[in-house]
């Protein structure tokens, strides 16, 4: 596999499949929340890859600063794989509410 899964998160997928109101439910706040995403990102300009998945790739202009900024407020994204592109795990609604402050901040 390209990434590394622990024993932990193995159990827990497995549980997390067995409750299909749970998974239901996490893909459809996924779904919500993604959608706040792309908004966003039209309203800023920013490219992106449109994802069915729980996460989002897209461009920046300072990618390293604003992981940076994130990070100093607690969140982490993941960067280095592509130069100037990051690729953001589609957060909890309040969690996306702060995230998203800091992006339009950044932005301007």
């Amino acid at each position: 596999m390209p990434y590394n899964l622990n024993t932990l998160s193995q159990v827990a997928a497995e549980a997390a499949f067995d409750d299909q109101a749970f998974l239901a439910r996490t893909v459809s706040q996924n779904a919500e929340e993604r959608v706040k995403w792309e908004a966003l990102f039209d309203e800023l300009g920013i490219h992106y890859y449109k994802s069915e998945a729980n996460f989002i790739f897209f461009e920046s202009p300072d990618a390293d600063g604003l992981a940076d900024a994130w990070l100093t407020e607690g969140y982490q994204v993941r960067r280095g794989q592509r130069d100037g592109w990051l690729r953001l795990t589609i957060p909890m609604a309040q969690d996306g509410v702060v995230m998203r402050n800091i992006l339009k901040q950044f932005m301007n």
